[in-house]
């Protein structure tokens, strides 16, 4: 759980006890599968990457980024995550 979401549904800190805490991870992301093909996948980085993205999918960037400009992901950032999502639908 987020550390700022701990802080909201327990204010006195008397609900919950903090037994372990982890590094951060990316806030939001997005994949695409194996259906895409690698120039497809490209295409789709590149376009959400692009200047124009912003002006053309302004609900898109409001609910995802706000005012941060989104960032390519690697797979160094996702690593401790991936045993917790290879048996995720569409991962």
């Amino acid at each position: 759980m987020r550390d700022k979401l701990l802080d909201k549904l327990d204010k006195d800190k008397n609900a919950v006890r903090v037994i372990s805490r982890s590094p951060g991870v990316p806030n939001q992301a997005f994949s695409a599968g194996m259906r895409f093909s690698t120039e497809e996948q490209n295409k789709i980085i590149d376009s959400l990457l692009s200047t124009e993205a912003r002006k053309q999918l302004p609900q898109f960037f409001n609910r995802y980024s706000k005012e941060k400009d989104l960032l390519p992901a690697n797979d160094t950032e996702f690593r401790d995550l991936i045993i917790l999502l290879k048996d995720s639908w569409g991962f």
